[in-house]
């Protein structure tokens, strides 16, 4: 049985009609001696229904938009890497030396009040704690990584070398947290 989106409107009302009445039985009148299929389909029981789908749909809505404004990635685990800074995502011309980090393109574009202008990134020049192995490294966010996946940081090579020889690369496992 295939249900067409009118029908599925209806199921969906009519359950939270349900829902609603037995939680608030008084708020609702019911006809003693009318059927209650009748009272389910009367223009008034419609009304309320489509009330209540709309309540519903509206609370649907404000908790996805809260959800995704509320829960910033702001720690994670990947592998670490290290590159060779110049003009960054967020406006600023670094060198080497800096204690720095790219995060990935994900963190930075999701970051809640991300724009269209990077240069105005709330993320940027956030601090990032950088944890491997025992040891740790504060640094600035100042740069976008396309390449990184999720988790993953790209981190100036004094940073870096906070955290291991410069030998390694890559390390996996870093753990790291924004502030």
């Amino acid at each position: 049985m295939r249900l067409v989106p009118q029908e599925l409107i209806l199921l969906f009302t009519t359950h939270f009609t349900f829902t609603f009445i037995s939680v608030f039985p008084g708020l609702v009148p019911i006809r003693a001696h009318t059927p209650l299929f009748y009272q389910l389909f009367t223009s008034r029981s419609i009304m309320f229904s489509s009330k209540v789908f709309f309540f519903s749909s509206a609370l649907l809505v404000l908790l996805a938009s809260w959800v995704s404004v509320g829960f910033a990635i702001s720690s994670g685990t990947g592998a670490a890497t290290f590159f060779n800074p110049g003009p960054g995502a967020c406006g600023h011309t670094n060198n080497g030396q800096d204690f720095i980090v790219a995060v990935s393109a994900q963190v930075f574009d999701t970051f809640p009040g991300a724009g269209a202008n990077p240069n105005k990134n709330p993320v940027c020049n956030k601090k990032l704690t950088a944890t491997f192995q025992g040891k740790s490294v504060s640094v600035t966010v100042v740069d976008r990584c396309p390449g990184c996946a999720v988790g993953d940081i790209d981190l100036s090579p004094a940073a870096f070398q906070k955290l291991a020889s410069l030998d390694k690369g890559r390390l996996q496992g870093v753990r790291w947290t924004i502030s």
